[in-house]
């Protein structure tokens, strides 16, 4: 009776106190696993490659999620103008800025923003671009209805040194902002295998009383065979 009535207390400790903790460290190590999608809030932010670990407090700031996206890592992202547009751009009215939530390291940018009309700040500061050869439409009238600012930052220290298209790549953006600004400007990149600039600037914060993108004068364009209009209608000054 007495091994009996150990042996019965043993399964309770099992049931009742081993099983409860194990389930709870089990529970613990699955909901603070990080995975990542591409989510749009309700205040109006696109935040590529979020992490799980950030949403708490991303959905503090920004309100309830509206919209989720594949992963870029598990995605790849490569976009074009027909068949392969951006997920997000179907809700381009509701997106007001964008930001990247953890480093990625794209091959393409291509087509990534293009006709978000109403973006008027963006964060890119956490996009490796070193492998990028194409930023072709990139911006491409990104913001062009924002009537206050338009702002991108993180792309003075972006890698260039592989893109070779650079094509539409700001046109029209930020078209009537009283603010234009590439924060940090672009003085510093590589653009020495850049072949195509057409139309990259054409009428970029063309309204705009507040102009700037750094000084491009030194790029090396000694690979450019197409630059037609590339600085056409860009601003209404010359700051």
């Amino acid at each position: 009776m007495k091994q009996k009535h150990k042996m019965i207390w043993f399964y309770r400790i099992i049931l009742f106190v081993v099983v409860p903790v194990l389930t709870y460290f089990s529970l613990q190590a699955y909901t603070s696993q990080e995975y990542f999608s591409t989510v749009l809030y309700f205040d109006g932010t696109l935040i590529i490659e979020e992490s799980s670990l950030d949403r708490d407090e991303n959905k503090e700031k920004h309100g309830i999620i509206v919209k989720e996206y594949p992963s870029f890592n598990e995605d790849g992202y490569i976009f074009d103008r027909d068949k392969n547009k951006p997920y997000w751009q179907k809700d381009a009215k509701n997106i007001t800025s964008i930001e990247v939530g953890s480093e990625i390291q794209p091959e393409s940018l291509a087509f990534w923003f293009t006709d978000l009309y109403y973006a008027n700040t963006i964060d890119v500061s956490k996009v490796n671009t070193s492998k990028v050869e194409s930023m072709a439409y990139m911006f491409n009238e990104t913001g062009c209805y924002a009537e206050d600012e338009f702002v991108i930052k993180g792309l003075d220290s972006w890698d260039t040194s592989s893109v070779t298209d650079m094509q539409w790549m700001f046109r029209a953006a930020g078209a009537n902002a009283k603010k234009f600004e590439l924060e940090g400007g672009l003085d510093n990149w590589d653009t020495s295998k850049v072949r195509i600039t057409v139309y990259m600037f054409d009428s970029a914060g063309e309204k705009a009383d507040d102009c700037y993108i750094g000084d491009v004068s030194n790029w090396d364009t000694s690979s450019v065979i197409a630059s037609s209009a590339m600085f056409g209608g860009f601003s209404n000054n010359d700051k």
